[in-house]
């Protein structure tokens, strides 16, 4: 779930737009379901996702204020772990998304992970656990 006042702010500033139903009418949906959010406090993820989809929108900048607000080629990794993390509704560390956005390599990595068979994953989960241990001695 996204915290709505944050949420609905930086959607004002995505669509330049002023007030909620505005962000309503940008997104295509009816203002009773903003009305919705904003009684829960909390901004339904999938549906949020899914009014979004055909946005240039970052979703690391929507959530976590980081980065450009629209998704340059940089921001796809982010992105998708911003996706993760939502997916699971679990916090990814900051300092993690920070790292990532900082450091090559890691991008790299990451883009390239979709292309290892899970025997490959579970052996670099090994071996960085390995690495985990020893930099703990």
């Amino acid at each position: 779930m996204f915290e709505f006042n944050t949420t609905m702010e930086r959607l004002k500033e995505y669509f330049a737009v002023k007030t909620n139903a505005d962000v309503a009418r940008k997104l295509g949906i009816d203002y009773n379901q903003i009305k919705g959010w904003s009684t829960r406090k909390k901004v339904t993820v999938a549906n949020l996702l899914e009014y979004l989809k055909d946005e240039p929108i970052n979703l690391t900048w929507l959530v976590h204020g980081k980065g450009n607000m629209r998704i340059g080629e940089s921001d796809d990794i982010l992105n998708a772990i911003t996706k993760i993390e939502l997916a699971f509704e679990k916090d990814i560390d900051p300092k993690i998304i920070e790292r990532i956005s900082e450091d090559e390599k890691l991008q790299k990595l990451l883009s390239l992970l979709e292309y290892a068979p899970n025997e490959f994953l579970e052996q670099i989960i090994s071996r960085l656990e390995e690495f985990k241990k020893l930099s703990e001695i």
